[in-house]
């Protein structure tokens, strides 16, 4: 099937599976037409053409393809199209989620960046989104120490706030979205869904109550994945509230990677510790951080 027409039903007012199912019977566009009228809308089919072919970097999958992200596809209702800048994660790779508030203490920043440094340093793929305070401080651990994160946006893959962010450089970038879209309330929470979904376990740094932060654990929950607390986030700080709530909901809470590692089963041959170990020195806010090998 012609890639114009995947795009075309992507438009559609139907579900992920529907929007499958349907491809599947391998309509003309005069019947995609006939059926969906109001939604036959060929410039924004060429625009997303448009973006695909401005770059190498620019992709898209689509359900039901091989390199869909296979436990998203898992899900009751996945995204039928994915635009993606980079590459998506590969079948058999270590991935884990991240996420926190926006209104973060210092403390729990560096919790963040210290425990992403870690698990880069350790070969394992960081998922979390673009969004200030705990998830940037993360963002920056993996440029920091040139590991791999993939991004789920909260908007197109050509806007501005995209585009304009010299921390994503590098980054896998991943978007249900137009690439115009512009970021709103609701796409931040719908993109919560592949942060929970693209691993298999989530780390709640710390959260106030009503935030994303717990939107994207509760996704994280109802899809059967593991949800921990850092251990930072359940001090008595107001913008803990949330996460300290999960943790009394009992969520396992935790204290770095050396745990998650123990569950997940992944590797922690490298060790991050405050600066005074051999190797490369980082410095976030005021603690500078350096990596080592497990028994130096």
């Amino acid at each position: 099937m012609k890639l114009s027409l995947l795009l075309a039903i992507s438009l559609l007012p139907l579900r992920g599976r529907q929007m499958l199912s349907l491809a599947r019977e391998n309509p003309s566009p005069r019947e995609i037409q006939r059926r969906f009228p109001q939604y036959w809308q060929p410039s924004r089919v060429e625009r997303m053409l448009s973006f695909l072919h401005q770059g190498k970097e620019n992709h898209i999958v689509f359900l039901g393809m091989e390199e869909y992200p296979s436990l998203l596809a898992q899900e009751e209702n996945p995204p039928f199209r994915l635009l993606y800048r980079g590459r998506l994660p590969g079948k058999e790779e270590r991935l884990l989620s991240l996420c926190g508030t926006r209104s973060s203490s210092l403390g729990a920043e560096q919790a963040a960046y210290h425990l992403a440094l870690e698990a880069g340093a350790n070969q394992v793929a960081l998922v979390t989104s673009h969004s200030p305070g705990i998830d940037r401080s993360a963002l920056y651990a993996i440029r920091d120490g040139h590991g791999c994160g993939f991004v789920p946006c909260d908007c197109g893959l050509d806007t501005p706030r995209i585009r304009e962010n010299r921390l994503l450089e590098g980054m896998n970038l991943i978007s249900s979205y137009e690439p115009d879209d512009r970021a709103h309330r609701f796409r931040c929470l719908s993109r919560n869904v592949l942060t929970a979904a693209l691993s298999p376990l989530l780390v709640v740094v710390q959260a106030p109550l009503k935030s994303g932060a717990l939107h994207c654990a509760s996704m994280a929950l109802d899809m059967g994945r593991e949800v921990v607390v850092h251990s930072c986030g359940t001090n008595d700080l107001p913008w803990s509230a949330g996460s300290r709530q999960l943790a009394e909901d009992g969520a396992p809470v935790v204290s770095g990677y050396a745990e998650i590692a123990s569950a997940l089963h992944y590797p922690h041959s490298r060790v991050v510790s405050l600066a005074g170990g051999v190797g490369a020195v980082y410095r976030y806010g005021n603690s500078c951080y350096s990596i080592s090998h497990g028994d130096e």
